[in-house]
């Protein structure tokens, strides 16, 4: 990532956190980046007025409490936190078990673009979604400099899981919701049903059986149509080449990417992007 201006290499705030990088693009679609850590700290407490981007945490451990507009939020480990650009609010860790957060500060087009499409319209989001591994790839890509293109993909990435698991669901608790799960968490990579079926000691057939039963479509089926609603918010919102789309969404080939795409959406991707880059520039 080519940034007019950064701060890289890690140091502490008066809350206890640890800011690892931050990064001033001077890109509209992605203008800065900050990643950093929040570690246990009882009078951790932060009074925020109109905050200037778009805030994601996942919060390891611990809880802690939001006073938002008149109410005061929960939240605990396994909790994902958006709080959008533009929110004030007071967020403080509990006392007696004061919360360890991993996050992400980000602002810019693309985020705007990519909240509005999976309908975050709310000032603060709080989603019951294990987006850990995810932000450590997010922190990985930002310090280890591996592109716009690798941190776009991976802020759709977090955004999706945050979508897929923001509807009031019942718990995780059944062979179906958890099998769900993990396709869910796993949508950017190559999925093999037979190692999938062996995670959950059952056989293949079993697998599906079970899947379909509960969702009346099969896992590959469920998995290739949530890489094409991925597919197509890359095309939407990113510069990013078809190819690399193709790649990074782990399809085996770009031709094998573009005929599904065909198949689901009725026009090839390329099409589909010119088609809104028209429209957009229609409305200017």
């Amino acid at each position: 990532m080519r940034a007019v201006a950064a701060a890289t290499g890690v140091y502490l705030t008066k809350n206890s956190e640890r800011v690892f990088a931050t990064l001033y693009l001077g890109d509209t679609q992605i203008a800065s980046i900050s990643v950093g850590m929040t570690y246990p700290f009882q009078q951790y407490r932060i009074d925020r007025t109109k905050r200037s981007t778009d805030m994601f945490e996942f919060v390891i451990s611990g809880k802690g409490y939001i006073d938002h507009r008149g109410k005061t939020l929960t939240v605990t480990a396994g909790d994902t936190l958006h709080f959008r650009q533009g929110a004030s609010y007071v967020q403080y860790a509990d006392p007696d078990e004061p919360y360890e957060k991993i996050w992400l500060s980000v602002s810019g087009d693309l985020v705007r673009a990519l909240l509005a499409n999976y309908r975050f319209t709310e000032e603060i989001d709080i989603v019951p979604a294990d987006t850990h591994a995810v932000f450590l790839d997010i922190h990985r890509a930002v310090m280890e400099n591996e592109g716009l293109e690798r941190f776009s993909l991976l802020l759709h990435k977090l955004i999706l899981l945050m979508y897929r698991h923001s509807a009031a669901r019942p718990p995780q608790n059944t062979l179906a919701q958890k099998i769900r799960h993990y396709l869910d968490e796993h949508v950017m990579e190559e999925i093999r049903l037979e190692e999938v079926a062996a995670r959950f000691f059952i056989s293949k057939i079993q697998l599906i059986r079970v899947f379909k039963r509960a969702y009346n479509t099969t896992p590959y089926a469920y998995i290739l149509n949530a890489k094409l609603q991925l597919a197509q918010n890359l095309l939407l919102t990113t510069d990013v080449p078809i190819k690399e789309i193709a790649a990074q969404l782990n399809f085996t080939d770009g031709h094998y990417f573009t005929n599904s795409f065909k198949r689901q959406v009725g026009i090839p991707p390329g099409e589909f992007r010119r088609r809104f880059v028209l429209e957009r520039d229609a409305d200017k």
